[in-house]
């Protein structure tokens, strides 16, 4: 991902999105998304792929920002919204915003399952 981006190009280091929305609904099971040295701003972006790692490129350093004014239609920044979803990595970002959260994890822990685990910087 680019600031400068396209969401029409392929995705690619040479070719990036521009969009972290973008990005996500492009992405499959066990994918990484790195965003190049920027602020991305965003809408609620709903994360239901297993494995999913979303970092800033090498030595570079992204910012994710959504208002903070929206109330329901941006109520976290990232959500993680299939309490089935396994795995997850989000490094060296910055998270800001969000009505009511910068992260939100759903979960099956009124079902008697285990909660769901993420691994985050």
């Amino acid at each position: 991902m680019l600031t400068k981006g396209n969401d029409n190009n392929s995705g690619t280091l040479s070719q990036p999105f521009k969009t972290l929305r973008k990005a996500v609904n492009s992405s499959n099971d066990g994918d990484v998304i790195e965003m190049r040295n920027g602020t991305y701003t965003s809408d609620e972006i709903k994360i239901e792929i297993n494995n999913l790692t979303i970092r800033s490129y090498p030595g570079e350093w992204a910012k994710i920002e959504a208002p903070v004014d929206k109330g329901e239609t941006i109520a976290a920044v990232l959500w993680y919204s299939d309490p089935n979803t396994v795995g997850g990595l989000l490094e060296r970002i910055e998270i800001v915003g969000g009505a009511f959260f910068g992260l939100f994890f759903d979960s099956n822990w009124n079902w008697g399952l285990p909660v769901n685990q993420r691994s985050w910087c």
